[in-house]
Parts: structure tokens; C-alpha cells; sequence
């Protein structure tokens, strides 16, 4: 898988969702690869929340 991930260029991160292993990691990347592909800057505070 990480050989893949890095012939891909792109981000590997393991995870098991039986054991709860890195799953709200992975989605949280996941999030912020979408924000900065929009051009968002997810790191950058805001002091407007939406829910």
C-alpha cells in the first residue's frame, strides 16, 4: 500500500475501523486535501462558525 501511495504521490495513512484505528484521522485529512484543493486555508483561524 505505501509503495502504491508513493508511485501515486499521494497521501497513505493506514487505518481499522474493527479497533477504531485512525479512522477520524483519515477522514480528517481527507477534509482538509478537499479545503486546499478549493484554495481554502483550512490552518488558518476563523472567527466565523456556521452549524
Amino acid at each position: 500500500g505505501k509503495r502504491l501511495a508513493d508511485s501515486w504521490k499521494v497521501a497513505f495513512l493506514e487505518t481499522c475501523a474493527k479497533e477504531h484505528h485512525s479512522v477520524t484521522e483519515v477522514f480528517t485529512q481527507i477534509i482538509l486535501a478537499i479545503e486546499r484543493a478549493e484554495g481554502n486555508n483550512p490552518d488558518q483561524k476563523n472567527s466565523c462558525v456556521l452549524s
